[in-house]
């Protein structure tokens, strides 16, 4: 293009007559080589489509070779069977569904149908949802049975379920069995519980019972009161569960009245009788209205228990006593709450000069290797003669919150503060290796005393929590862009500066970290690269060398981090270095002092829908 046409391009000058007419003499040219070369396209692709179209049919020969010649084909049925036991779920029981195993591998081939069916082990686990709330539907005169056609059809379908289970146990031969439940019920008298518990649910609980023989782990999640109906039918011995290890449960009282034909809701739970239970996890925030400490398992035979989860609330003494019954636990997880009194219970000690009753003797756990606690508003008094009372030699994994987490201000006002109980717990931990713990739950000086104490062991620090393994009880924080916070719980430079550890060395903390984690990580990019270098330098007499760092930031990313060590001469390929930033700002608004601030998400200021 002409120089004196080119300036056109640049700015918003009307062309003047002369040069309008002047291009559009020179645009046919350009024009027609643009319908040439669109005619020469049109016959390459129509080219290349038809060898698109022949490769494809040629590609469909050459795919059904290979298929004949697939290595899978030629796998004995053993080697088969143990790769489709693999495929089965591994964080729960597998659901009567097609799209996944087992039954999904029935529907491959004639040759997989007929081999997963003859393989008991994919059938000795199975997860049972149920609900019969069709059975009460409401009516202008009360609840009653309505027999619709919908209501028909849902009976039917719970009837069908209830054969698939029966033959979904029949193919698991005589292999152990795992059966998890899940039964929901919005019934809320006695008239509907009744209703409920006949029909399907009454054929359901029977067929189960069918097996319970081979039960090895049962997991329950359903009202009290059909659990109730579920027990009165259970063999009349405890040694009717002869192969039951492992029990899960969550009850919770459907009614709030008293229920005459059940048993009364603080009966002892039959399942817990069974002679060679080992594992027990008890859910629900009322877990212990339904056991009693005093019953088995805990009482006579507690120290068959090798694992309990209790994530229903337990009082410091109720948590004491647990622990001095079942002293032969190799894994514990408890939640604790403030003592707001207990019973007259023999053996208990007297009160100390604060007028608190304190624990009082040794809770011996010599096979005790891992143990989880929170802490949910609880006396640091009481907490730490609990903690002081433990002798765990072989402890090797800890876990530790504490709620509520302790406030900036509270750190800020400089006043005097007990001492976080569970060091009383770390000084005596001679061989820990792993240590969890959340940040927020500690006074800045009292979690360094904890790595302190610690230090010379633990080879795994993970601080915080990533939101997907919190309990119910400690809900996921959403990762969010946080600025930096004005206090630190936790100080990355304490593992970064050398520490004089009274041992005539100065080494950082924590000389044999492998593994940090930390979540969400509040630390600048600079001091995190120092971290890693002085882990990497052996002047600093660093005993073990760091083999992985995963941070999770609530902020955006400033420095390549990775980059800039690599650039720093540190081999970086020996280290697994996971990094993950807030990928977007924030959006404009979430501050009050923002012009945007008030908007709605989409925009508007005014939030509600009007007419």
């Amino acid at each position: 293009m002409d120089s004196h046409l080119a300036h056109y391009l640049y700015d918003n000058e009307p062309p003047s007559e002369s040069i309008i007419q002047e291009v559009e003499a020179l645009l046919p040219f350009p024009l027609l080589q643009l319908s040439e070369m669109d005619a020469e396209i049109s016959i390459v692709e129509g080219k290349l489509k038809d060898l698109r179209d022949r490769r494809k049919k040629v590609q469909r020969v050459v795919d059904d070779y290979r298929r004949i010649l697939s290595p899978v084909r030629r796998l004995p049925d053993d080697i088969l069977q143990e790769i489709f036991f693999h495929c089965l779920p591994q964080i729960r029981n597998p659901i009567m569904t097609r799209s996944e195993a087992p039954l999904l591998l029935t529907r491959v081939s004639s040759k997989w149908r007929s081999l997963a069916l003859s393989s008991p082990r994919l059938w000795a686990q199975l997860h049972v949802s149920f609900c019969d709330d069709h059975s009460i539907p409401r009516s202008t005169e009360g609840w009653s049975v309505v027999q619709s056609p919908r209501v028909k059809g849902l009976d039917e379908m719970l009837r069908l379920r209830c054969h698939a289970v029966h033959e979904w146990l029949m193919r698991s031969g005589t292999c152990p069995l795992s059966i998890s439940m899940v039964y929901t019920s919005n019934a809320w008298n006695m008239e509907q519980l009744e209703l409920q518990a006949e029909g399907p649910t009454s054929e359901l609980f029977k067929i189960l019972l069918q097996f319970v023989e081979r039960w090895t782990t049962i997991e329950l999640r359903m009202p009290l009161e059909f659990y109730r109906k579920f027990e009165a039918m259970f063999p009349k011995s405890p040694d009717g569960f002869p192969s039951l290890t492992a029990v899960k449960v969550n009850f919770h009282p459907q009614t709030s009245s008293p229920l005459a034909t059940l048993d009364p809701v603080s009966a002892p739970i039959v399942l817990f009788q069974a002679p060679n239970l080992r594992r027990l996890s008890l859910g629900g925030f009322t877990a212990r209205s339904f056991w009693d400490l005093n019953s088995v398992p805990f009482a006579d035979r507690g120290l068959r228990l090798s694992y309990i989860c209790c994530h229903g609330l337990l009082t410091i003494w109720e948590a004491f006593r647990l622990l001095k019954q079942c002293r032969n636990l190799k894994h514990c997880k408890l939640h604790i709450a403030h003592d707001y009194g207990h019973s007259n219970d023999p053996g208990q000690p007297v009160e100390d000069e604060a007028g608190i009753l304190m624990p009082e003797g040794v809770l011996f756990l010599p096979y005790l290797t891992s143990f989880s606690v929170l802490e949910d508003g609880t006396d640091s008094a009481l907490t730490t003669s609990l903690y002081s009372s433990i002798d765990a030699p072989r402890l090797r994994w800890l876990e530790y919150h504490r709620l509520p987490y302790i406030s900036t201000q509270e750190i800020l006002s400089g006043d005097s503060h007990p001492e976080s109980p569970i060091l009383s717990l770390l000084r005596r931990s001679n061989e820990l290796k792993t240590l969890l713990i959340e940040p927020r739950g500690f006074f800045p000086a009292d979690l360094r005393k904890a790595l302190e104490l610690v230090s010379l062991t633990l080879s795994h620090l993970v601080v915080g929590q990533e939101s997907s393994k919190f309990t119910r009880y400690l809900p996921g924080r959403r990762r969010n862009y946080a600025p930096e916070p004005p206090v630190k719980h936790f100080d990355l430079d304490w593992l970064v500066t050398p520490q004089d550890l009274g041992n005539g060395l100065s080494t950082p903390l924590l000389p044999h970290l492998e593994v940090l984690e930390w979540y969400p990580g509040s630390v600048s990019d600079e001091v995190l690269q120092r971290f890693i270098r002085g882990r990497m330098d052996p002047s600093l007499q660093i005993k073990t060398s760091l083999k992985e760092v995963r941070i999770l930031f609530d902020r955006l990313r400033q420095r390549n981090v990775l980059e800039e060590l690599a650039r720093a001469g540190c081999h970086t390929d020996k280290i697994k270095i996971e990094l993950e930033y807030i990928s977007k700002p924030p959006k404009p608004g979430n501050e009050p002092f923002s012009p945007f601030y008030g908007l709605a998400k989409d925009g508007r200021t005014w939030i509600y829908d009007d007419l």
